[in-house]
């Protein structure tokens, strides 16, 4: 047997491979997007792999082929079964760009005053009007770039679905393996710390997929009550910005907002200064509802941040990874907050973890059919919301 090392040299080598493993990061950051949406496919589709190859006598490879290609055709059915209805609604959002100009313009000279003087907006307006009627021209020169970015779009599917079918295939051996070289003294801490992880990547996503349907259709229904045009695009686009913790739905309600107050209703007979007030507060309501309700009742507190600090690390994930990044802000600070709480408890010479695994809050049975069956998905959707 060779000699083994002295902790000088461990350390040496240690941060030898962590600086080596941040440059390989930063020199191929391109790959870890779609790598990243690979990974969370193969968790979100994994008990789905698990409960049929449980039932079923089909091979676990076929049952991975099966899943995997059940949830690809599901992605590109919704977007065809709702493309119809969704271009229909954006056919009517009819972006005249001299028509909103001349609505500011009338409403510019209709005199916008401040302290009793009037402000003398029109050299703004001749400005703005430039703006927009300039910003569709670059579009005509993009057709070359855009077939470019589409067969590119195609090669990161393909990648992502050959990753994903791996990682599902083999997942439970993967775990297996991290467990198996966890050192024997950290093994509890290291299925502590796993145990926190699962209950925070489980709330994080069925809660996303629950609010965003909820509120996306809340939203489409109550604008279309009122007459607001376009209220399926509103709606899906509030759905889409739920993945912003605490300001997707304050992005959301701008367009709404915009289009109350040049469009009006188009059946109540208020005008629309007052039609924009009224969309206000629906919006409002809608997000005191889900703030107060909704969210604690769905996600719980294994995700609770501070908003500051979910907005300044949904800041920093659009940087890293774009929208990926922002949609994943949440559960990975809430992840970092328990890795740094496992630390700083080390470096104090205290107990991480002072009640024991048993006594840890396990996941919620919802969660669990969740993950089992998707007859227990829907059932955990209605006990989830019927829940005080």
């Amino acid at each position: 047997m060779s000699r083994q090392w002295s902790d000088s040299t461990k350390r040496s080598v240690t941060i030898a491979l962590a600086i080596v493993f941040v440059v390989v990061l930063y020199r191929f950051n391109d790959i870890l997007p779609p790598l990243i949406i690979a990974v969370i496919i193969a968790y979100i589709l994994t008990p789905v792999v698990d409960y049929l190859n449980r039932r079923t006598p089909v091979p676990r490879s076929l049952c991975v082929l099966v899943v995997d290609l059940a949830a690809l055709a599901l992605v590109a059915l919704i977007p065809a079964v709702a493309a119809p209805a969704l271009i229909s609604e954006l056919a009517e959002v009819d972006i005249n760009t001299q028509s909103l100009i001349d609505s500011l313009g009338r409403y510019m000279s209709s005199g916008p005053t401040l302290w009793g003087y009037r402000l003398d907006l029109d050299q703004l307006l001749d400005r703005l009007s430039s703006s927009l009627q300039g910003a569709a021209s670059p579009l005509l020169s993009q057709g070359l770039f855009f077939l470019i970015d589409v067969a590119t779009g195609v090669l990161w599917v393909i990648f992502v679905f050959v990753v994903s079918f791996y990682l599902m295939r083999d997942w439970h051996r993967m775990t297996r393996y991290l467990s198996s070289i966890v050192p024997a003294d950290y093994k509890a801490d290291y299925a502590n710390l796993t145990a926190r992880f699962a209950r925070v990547w489980q709330s994080f996503f069925r809660g996303q997929v629950i609010l965003s349907l909820v509120v996306g259709t809340v939203v489409a229904s109550t604008t279309a009550i009122v007459g607001l045009s376009n209220a399926l695009v509103l709606g899906l686009l509030a759905g889409l910005l739920e993945v912003i913790p605490n300001f997707g739905p304050v992005i959301a309600a701008v367009p709404a907002v915009a289009l109350a107050l040049f469009k009006g209703s188009s059946w109540l007979p208020i005008g629309n200064f007052w039609f924009a007030l009224l969309v206000v507060g629906l919006y409002i309501l809608i997000q005191q509802v889900e703030n107060n309700y909704l969210v604690p009742r769905i996600i719980g507190s294994s995700v609770e941040l501070h908003p500051m600090v979910v907005l300044v690390g949904a800041i920093a994930g659009a940087g890293l990874a774009g929208v990926l990044g922002i949609f994943l802000a949440a559960p990975v600070l809430a992840s970092a907050r328990a890795i740094l709480a496992y630390v700083y408890a080390k470096l104090l010479d205290v107990d991480p973890f002072p009640e024991s695994s048993e006594e840890l809050p396990p996941p919620a049975p919802a969660t669990r059919r969740y993950a089992r069956s998707p007859v227990g998905f829907v059932r955990s959707i209605t006990r989830l919301l019927r829940r005080g």
